[in-house]
C-alpha cells in the first residue's frame, strides 16, 4: 500500500518519448509570439485629430440636412433664397435625393414626380392609379402606392398639398306618391271558392300553400276514389300537411256528389281492390261472402262480415252499388 501511489510517476520508454515531446510543443507556442512581434507603432496624433474634425464636421452637416429636409417650407425657402449655390442640397437632376417641393399628386406631371426622387416605374404605377379612377384624398396615400420607397414617401408626406373637400349637401328624400306606392305593391287576387268535384288545377293551386305537387295528388285522390262525398277527405290525402288543409278549408266546398260506385255483385277483388278505402283483404271477404251467401240485396249485409265494423262501412258504403 506504501509503493501504491509511486506506480502513478513510473512510465515506460514510450511514454517518456511523449511526454518530452509534448513538454517541448507547449514550450514553442508560448515563445512563439515574441519571435514574430514587432514594435508598436505610435497613431500619429495630428492625423487623428484631422480624421476627428472631418468626422465631427460631416454629422453637423448630416444634422443640418435632415432639419431642412423634414421642413415644409424648405422648398420655398430655397426658391427665395439669394445665393441658391449656398444652400445644403442644391437641386441636381442627378442627384439621388433631390430637394422636395409642394405639390398635389393628383395633378402632378412626370416631371415633377421624377424631380421628386421617384423612378420611372413609380411613375408608370401612379398614372395607372389614376387612370383606373383612383385618388389621393390623403398625404398618407403615397404609403400605399406599391414600389414607392417608405423613407422616400415619408418624406414627401409633408410638401403634399390637397384642396379641401367640397362639403355634401344633404340628400332630399322625398316620399313616393301615394298612387306610386300602391302600383309597386302585387295585390293578390281575392281566393274563391273552390268544389273538391269539379274545380280544375288552377284553382287549387290558387290556395294558400298548395302548389302543383300538392294539386295533382289531390286530383289524384278524387279520381281513384270516384269522387269525393265530404270535405274531410281532402286531408286525407299523402303528404298534405294538416296545418295546410286547416288553412284551406274555409274555401272548400261540396256542393254536389257525384260519386263513381262499384257494383259489388259483379265486381273481382282486382275490381274492388282497386279503391283506396277497400283494398285486397275487404274485396276478398266481400267477394267470398257473395259465392258463399249469393248475390248482395242489401248494403247493410256488409256489416256481417268480420272484417267490416260500423266505420268502415260509413266510409266504403258510398262508393258501392248493388246493381
Amino acid at each position: 500500500m506504501q509503493n501504491s501511489w509511486k506506480e502513478y510517476f513510473i512510465f515506460n520508454k514510450k511514454e517518456r518519448i511523449g511526454i518530452i515531446l509534448l513538454i517541448t510543443l507547449i514550450a514553442l507556442c508560448i515563445a512563439l509570439p515574441y519571435f514574430f512581434t514587432g514594435s508598436p507603432e505610435v497613431p500619429d496624433k495630428a492625423l487623428l485629430e484631422k480624421l476627428t474634425r472631418q468626422l465631427a464636421e460631416l454629422n453637423h452637416v448630416h444634422a443640418d440636412s435632415e432639419q431642412t429636409s423634414s421642413s415644409p417650407y424648405s422648398a420655398l425657402h430655397y426658391n427665395n433664397a439669394p445665393n441658391k449655390n449656398s444652400l445644403l442640397f442644391p437641386f441636381n437632376p442627378n442627384t439621388k435625393s433631390p430637394p422636395p417641393f409642394p405639390f398635389n399628386p393628383n395633378t402632378l406631371s412626370d416631371e415633377g414626380w421624377l424631380k421628386l426622387g421617384l423612378k420611372e416605374k413609380n411613375v408608370l404605377t401612379i398614372r395607372h392609379y389614376l387612370a383606373r379612377g383612383g385618388q389621393f384624398r390623403n398625404p398618407s396615400d403615397l404609403l400605399k402606392i406599391y414600389g414607392i420607397p417608405q423613407e422616400l414617401a415619408q418624406r414627401l408626406i409633408p410638401f403634399v398639398i390637397l384642396p379641401a373637400p367640397e362639403p355634401r349637401q344633404p340628400a332630399q328624400q322625398q316620399m313616393p306618391a301615394r298612387d306610386s306606392m300602391v302600383n309597386n305593391y302585387h295585390i293578390r287576387p281575392p281566393i274563391k271558392e273552390v268544389d273538391i268535384n269539379a274545380d280544375d288545377t288552377a284553382a287549387w293551386i290558387a290556395l294558400p300553400g298548395i302548389g302543383p305537387g300538392f294539386t295533382h295528388r289531390i286530383i289524384n285522390f278524387r279520381n281513384k276514389l270516384g269522387g269525393f262525398y265530404a270535405i274531410d277527405q281532402v286531408g286525407e290525402t299523402w303528404g298534405l300537411p294538416d296545418s295546410t288543409f286547416q288553412v284551406i278549408r274555409k274555401w272548400l266546398v261540396c256542393p254536389q256528389r257525384n260519386l263513381k260506385t262499384i257494383n259489388m255483385n259483379t265486381s273481382d277483388v282486382a275490381t274492388l281492390s282497386s279503391h283506396p278505402y277497400i283494398r285486397w283483404r275487404l274485396a276478398n271477404a266481400i267477394v267470398q261472402y257473395r259465392q258463399q251467401h249469393g248475390p248482395y240485396k242489401d248494403l247493410q249485409e256488409l256489416l256481417k262480415i268480420d272484417v267490416i265494423n260500423p266505420e268502415i262501412f260509413k266510409k266504403i258504403a258510398p262508393y258501392l252499388a248493388l246493381e
